[in-house]
């Protein structure tokens, strides 16, 4: 008896091998780009703030997930018939960590660091940092979800989403003298739009019930410290950069 989906068994290990390396390779050949892209429209400073505020992102979306992107995995990996439930609680946990990142940025406005890491302040900021939590967790989760589902083509497609959507926006607020601001928005939406753009290829109808939440936060409970000691481990010296 095997765990592999009917889609997996059909593609074949090795070439759904090669798929998702490919397309790891369009994602990173991507996201360079769209460095090359930030070097030539701004400066040191404005490259220093766009990589702080990338990391404030990731580390608040792995901390207020609670390690439920790790835990959407295994539901899905275990019990297929389970999509719909954990995409509901997902919506949910995405609106929850959303409103984390909102408390998080008012506070740390309070005693002006955007200010100092961004040049930037006020609710707008603010209302930027929330989407841009919360889209980069339900981006995260929603890839865990496909993976989980043993759908290659579909997981391989969803590797390229934000980066592709990322290199789009930078290309447009370099080629509209956007500043640093112009930057810092794309890299708030582009998770945003490309979670929304993942829901859809996972392909089940969200089903929202507490049941599922507390669920999700349950098997969550067990993956968050690794989760929070991995993203640590290679992205708070960025941000202590920012503070000091």
């Amino acid at each position: 008896m095997t765990n592999e989906s009917g889609a997996t068994r059909r593609v074949g290990v090795g070439r759904a091998a090669s798929l998702v390396f490919v397309s790891r390779g369009v994602a990173l050949a991507a996201s360079l780009a769209s460095l090359l892209v930030m070097s030539a429209s701004i400066g040191p400073s404005g490259r220093g703030a766009v990589a702080t505020f990338v990391v404030i992102l990731t580390l608040v979306s792995v901390v207020a997930g609670m390690g439920t992107g790790a835990a959407a995995y295994v539901s899905v990996n275990r019990v297929r018939d389970r999509v719909g439930e954990v995409i509901g609680a997902t919506t949910v946990w995405t609106m929850l960590v959303g409103a984390g990142g909102l408390v998080l940025a008012w506070l740390a406005d309070s005693v002006g660091l955007p200010a100092r890491w961004f040049g930037a302040s006020g609710l707008g900021l603010e209302a930027l940092i929330a989407v841009g939590v919360g889209g980069q967790y339900l981006a995260t989760t929603t890839l865990q979800v496909l993976t989980g589902q043993g759908r290659v083509r579909a997981t391989a497609a969803g590797f390229l989403v934000v980066p592709i959507l990322g290199l789009g926006g930078n290309l447009v607020a370099g080629l509209t003298d956007g500043g640093t601001s112009g930057f810092l928005v794309v890299q708030a939406l582009a998770p945003a739009v490309g979670g929304a753009m993942l829901l859809g290829l996972v392909g089940a109808a969200p089903r929202v019930g507490a049941a599922g939440i507390r669920a999700l936060a349950a098997s969550g409970r067990r993956a968050w410290p690794g989760d929070v000691a991995n993203i640590l481990s290679y992205r708070l010296d960025v941000l202590l950069l920012g503070v000091i």
